[in-house]
This record gives structure tokens, C-alpha cells and sequence, in this order.
């Protein structure tokens, strides 16, 4: 069975402060939606993330408990590498600024294709039963 932990003391105060600081915030944002902000909409501003930073520290949320989802694929593969970044260098010297060209189009398309392939974890073979 599993219990739930009811707040007390200082941590009840916590969502109410937090609902504070939303609506501190949305009053600053109308002044800021106009592009003006007087003093009380900057007042509304400070107060609003400073409710929010306040509550976050009384009520901290709870970690997560995932773990690690998958394992690190370890170093790149290294042909793969060192041709996507000729390719991206070959890309920069083809295409000038605001000018597209068809080799830089493509040389551009191949960098990023074996930038994926470079870091691409391996096949791993499914563990036989």
C-alpha cells in the first residue's frame, strides 16, 4: 500500500502562494502585451516570480524516479565523423550567405545524414532464450 504524505505547516502555504504569483504574473503581462510597463505592472512582474521561486523552495517536487532509460551508446563512429564534417565544411564554403547553391544543398543534406549515422548507437543482437 502506498500512502500520500499530506502537506503541513509552511508546505500548505505553497500552492496558494504559487496561484498568488499566476495571478501577479498575468496582471504584468496585460501591461506587458501593450508594450508599456509602469512601475506596478514591474512590481506585479517581481512579485509574481518571486511567489513562484518561494513556493518551489517550501514544496520542492519530488524526483523523479526513472532511472536511467537507456544505456549511453558510447563513442562515435569515427569514417562517419570525419566525413560529416568535411561535408559541413564543403557546405560553408558553397553556399554564401542568403544564396542557396545545389552542392551546398547537398553537402548540407550528407552532413547531417552522417552526423546521425556517426552517433547512431550499434544493433545490439536480441539475447536468445
Amino acid at each position: 500500500m502506498s500512502t500520500i504524505e499530506t502537506p503541513t505547516g509552511i508546505r500548505r502555504l505553497a500552492p496558494w502562494l504559487g496561484l498568488a504569483g499566476l495571478g501577479a504574473l498575468w496582471i504584468a503581462s496585460d501591461a506587458m502585451a501593450s508594450r508599456a510597463l509602469p512601475p506596478s505592472a514591474i512590481a506585479c512582474l517581481a512579485a509574481g516570480a518571486l511567489a513562484w521561486i518561494a513556493a518551489t523552495w517550501m514544496d520542492p517536487p519530488a524526483p523523479d524516479a526513472l532511472g536511467d532509460l537507456d544505456p549511453a551508446s558510447g563513442r562515435p563512429r569515427a569514417v562517419p565523423l570525419l566525413l560529416a564534417i568535411a561535408a559541413a565544411g564543403l557546405c560553408w564554403w558553397r553556399m554564401p550567405a542568403e544564396e542557396f547553391r545545389r552542392d551546398g544543398v547537398i553537402a548540407w543534406l550528407a552532413a547531417i545524414a552522417l552526423w546521425l549515422l556517426a552517433w547512431w548507437p550499434p544493433r545490439r543482437p536480441k539475447p536468445r532464450l
